[in-house]
């Protein structure tokens, strides 16, 4: 046993220290020879009115349409994730109650089933059925 803890608490770590700084400088030489960008990386929006750069960079951030101009695969299913995300959180949101007793929140009680990740296929019960 003590042969082990040796290796893996002493070599361990050269070994991980090693990997770590290989694969750095394995990173930064396949950034500093990787080609321009096709498409132009402007810093700042370039329409002349504010109401015309606040457009493009709201445009810019969720719409990302130079991700869809390299990747359109990559784009439409980064926009499905984004927007199940977004379903997610808003329906985890809603999921609490207030509780009579002290006001604070009240979590519906969550239980398990076998379809597990196929459950959002199922008709969500009426609002009087999920009340705690």
């Amino acid at each position: 046993m003590e042969t082990y803890l040796h290796i893996s608490a002493v070599w361990g770590v050269y070994l991980a220290a090693i990997v770590f700084f290989a694969g750095m400088v394995w990173r930064i030489r396949d950034w500093l020879t990787t080609p321009r960008s096709p498409v132009p990386l402007g810093m700042f929006p370039k329409p002349a009115t504010r109401a015309g750069r606040l457009a493009k960079l709201l445009k810019d951030t969720f719409l990302a349409p130079h991700s869809a101009r390299i990747e359109p695969a990559m784009w439409v299913f980064a926009m499905a994730f984004h927007v199940a995300a977004l379903g997610a959180f808003i329906d985890r949101r809603s999921s609490t109650t207030s509780d009579s007793n002290n006001g604070g929140p009240t979590l519906r009680p969550v239980t398990a089933t076998r379809i597990g990740a196929w459950n959002f296929l199922r008709p969500t019960p009426s609002a009087s059925a999920r009340r705690v």
